[in-house]
């Protein structure tokens, strides 16, 4: 298949909760690393992959997370982590990590409220330069 316009491609990540189980299955194509909350911390998942489209016939591997009540987990696209302030300084996924740590008590919508802000409250008004898009779950039970 030839892409419609040389040079792009799009970074997916495809991912499957069963709440019955509480198992995560997922597979990346060049996001960010969703990150994981539970009772002991917070921790990256999984690994990357190349980009949809980048090279035909690239495969991508399906990781397997067993996750517990109150777990969270942050997707989130690049947008978020590359955003910056207004000396360039991006948000990055260290600090990403260190904002998302503090979500572990609190819902679904109060965690991704409080990325958004501490992210707004970071750039101090400069414009992102990407889409900014998150999905948060949030185990009950």
């Amino acid at each position: 298949m030839e892409r419609p316009i040389h040079g792009r491609f799009c970074s997916t990540l495809y991912a499957v909760f069963d709440p019955s189980t509480r198992q995560l299955i997922f597979s990346n194509a060049g996001m960010p690393l969703p990150l994981l909350i539970t009772g002991s911390g917070c921790q990256q998942l999984g690994e990357g992959g190349f980009p949809s489209g980048m090279f035909p016939g690239a495969s991508y591997e399906r990781h397997v997370v067993q996750l517990g009540p109150g777990d969270c987990v942050l997707f989130a696209s690049d947008g978020l982590h590359e955003s910056r302030n207004a000396e360039g300084v991006e948000f990055c996924t260290t600090r990403m990590e260190d904002v998302w740590a503090q979500c572990g008590h609190k819902s679904a919508t109060e965690s991704a409220d409080f990325v958004f802000a501490r992210q707004v409250a970071f750039s101090n008004g400069y414009a992102p330069h990407d889409d900014i898009t998150a999905v948060v779950l949030k185990v009950l039970g």
